[in-house]
């Protein structure tokens, strides 16, 4: 699939702003709801690793 180089840009800065929480302002999203992207992919993210790999969660630890 071709995307525009905008978009990839775009989704690399979204990308950037969920793993990191920290980024600048971006077009089309509401301050104030972007922190909610990021729990949910925080959320999605530690479920799965509890669920596909429980032993590695286990080593971890709760911080990590």
């Amino acid at each position: 699939m071709n995307l525009h180089k905008e978009t990839i840009a775009y989704m690399e800065q979204f990308g950037e702003y969920c793993r990191t929480g920290m980024g600048q302002q971006m077009d089309g999203i509401t301050p104030g709801r972007i922190q909610h992207y990021r729990r949910l992919i925080s959320n999605v993210f530690i479920d799965t690793l509890s669920t596909a790999f429980p032993i590695t969660k286990a080593a971890l630890g709760e911080d990590a």
